[in-house]
């Protein structure tokens, strides 16, 4: 459905080209949730609104569904394209049916009146995206997630093959964030929509994307997740920090020199795998083999959880991992 050919994005300044990123090519189909990830200041923003025909290009092409977007005027590319900012709408009076109302407008026709169809797409939007009883709510009184919501649902009356969201999660809580990008996932499936978002939570875009585009080195390598995680991509993202990239919890950490080295078994994946981040935190390193400090998790007779360590000839038991700690430390 979209085809990028060659593309290089930037800035004109006088007779010069600014130049971010070069010889770009992808592809995507419907139906995918894509994730463009990156450190700041490498063109994220830059890009989308180039996907969107905010923004020239410095050269090459964008093709949606065989049409060459930067050839299409401003209504044409708004029958195509939808597009969310960063931007904090501040409309005094607007209300969420009213908003969501916008989407329509560039299928509009100035001397007809907004047609039945028109009308159900809008509340077929405010249904699909969980906002139905927010409708007459003022927008400028919603709450982030909320009025985050409220913009999907603009976009999705607005009825384009094509969304583009730059950062929706960035001003959301945990739980909005995790709600929000499901809620993009199901839209590009149920709805064969091509759904590409940025984004800053690489844990999130691990999990629910069907595909990330990873700006690295001046390129972009695309990928499922899995594929960037085997190929190790993410591990370089930020390799002039203190960071480093943990694959088995898709996170960031920061480096720290360990100080100690244990050996750690359990009967229970999750007991191991907290326990680990617990030592890891505290500057421990859990090895297969070597070490002098040995750390059993089991269950004793009363069923009771309990972590069992061997320093030496020296035995302890922990109730708990707080417990754990203190005796290590």
């Amino acid at each position: 459905m979209l085809n990028i050919s060659n593309l290089s994005i930037g800035y004109r300044k006088g007779k010069k080209n600014l130049e971010l990123l070069s010889q770009i090519s992808l592809t995507a189909k419907r139906s995918n949730l894509i994730a463009l990830i990156g450190a700041n200041g490498v063109g994220k923003s830059t890009f989308l609104r180039t996907l969107v025909g905010m923004q020239k290009s410095l050269a090459g092409d964008i093709y949606l569904e065989n049409q060459n977007i930067q050839k299409l005027n401003r209504r044409e590319l708004a029958r195509q394209v939808s597009y969310v900012s960063t931007e904090v709408l501040h409309v005094p009076n607007l209300r969420v049916r009213e908003l969501v109302r916008l989407g329509r407008y560039p299928h509009e026709n100035r001397f007809i009146s907004l047609k039945k169809s028109d009308n159900s797409l809008i509340i077929r939007a405010m249904n699909l995206v969980g906002i139905t009883n927010l409708a007459n709510s003022l927008v400028a009184e919603l709450s982030d997630g909320q009025r985050q919501r409220a913009m999907i649902a603009r976009s999705l009356a607005q009825n384009t093959p094509l969304f583009v969201l730059d950062e929706p999660t960035a001003f959301l809580d945990l739980p909005s964030k995790f709600e929000t990008v499901a809620l993009l996932r199901q839209l590009a499936q149920r709805e064969a929509k091509l759904v590409i978002f940025s984004t800053h939570d690489l844990h999130i875009a691990i999990k629910e994307a069907d595909e990330i585009w990873l700006m690295l080195n001046n390129k972009i390598y695309s990928g499922t997740p899995e594929d960037l995680l085997i190929a190790g991509r993410f591990e370089t993202l930020f390799a002039d920090s203190n960071l480093q990239f943990n694959p088995i919890t898709a996170s960031f950490e920061t480096h720290s020199e360990i100080s100690k080295q244990v050996e750690l078994s359990s009967f229970d994946k999750k007991l191991l795998q907290y326990t680990t981040m617990a030592l890891r935190r505290k500057k421990m390193q859990v090895v297969e083999s070597g070490a002098k400090t040995h750390i059993r998790i089991e269950k004793n007779k009363a069923e009771q959880i309990e972590w069992k360590i061997q320093i030496a000839d020296n035995q302890y038991i922990a109730n708990s991992i707080y417990e754990l700690l203190q005796k290590l430390t």
